[in-house]
């Protein structure tokens, strides 16, 4: 005659239900957290994306060989809030709306607009950006009209 083992190894059912509720513990204190950093990252790829945009109006101004103005809208209670516009003399190429939750705090630049000569060159100043969590990010641009982001505000000359 054989033997029959049995396998009495395993978790009773109240560990089992003692591991969940640790999991949903530790899952609800580690989510805000992560909504902050999905915060951060959401506000650093609007300035990225801004920063191209950029790049890609100062491209169109030195192969056209005209004068484009970025004009900003930092006003939080404007029904435009939140907004640029792209003009080429009186002409308006277009219009941009930032991303949910960030809003422009500070447009740093002359009259409130970023000017693309022929040459590619501007005024130096920048963009602040800020999200709901009140974290801020920064598009920066110098006089030979280099843009670019920083986490660090830039040094006022």
């Amino acid at each position: 005659m054989g033997r029959t083992y049995i396998n009495e190894n395993g978790f009773t059912y109240l560990e089992a239900m003692i591991v969940v509720i640790m999991i949903g513990l530790f899952t609800t204190m580690a989510l805000p957290a992560f909504e902050n950093i999905i915060a951060r990252e959401r506000l650093k790829a609007a300035a990225r994306t801004i920063t191209i945009h950029f790049r890609e109006i100062q491209q169109l101004a030195i192969a056209k060989e005209q004068v484009i103005k970025i004009v900003f809208n930092d006003k939080n209670n404007s029904a435009e809030a939140n907004s640029y516009l792209v003009k080429s003399g009186v002409t308006i190429i277009e219009r941009k709306t930032l991303a949910n939750k960030i809003h422009i705090k500070l447009a740093a630049f002359s009259g409130k607009e970023l000017t693309f000569n022929t040459l590619g060159n501007s005024k130096p100043g920048h963009l602040e950006l800020e999200n709901s969590r009140g974290d801020n990010f920064y598009v920066i641009v110098n006089s030979v009209g280099r843009v670019r982001t920083s986490n660090v505000p830039p040094a006022v000359p």
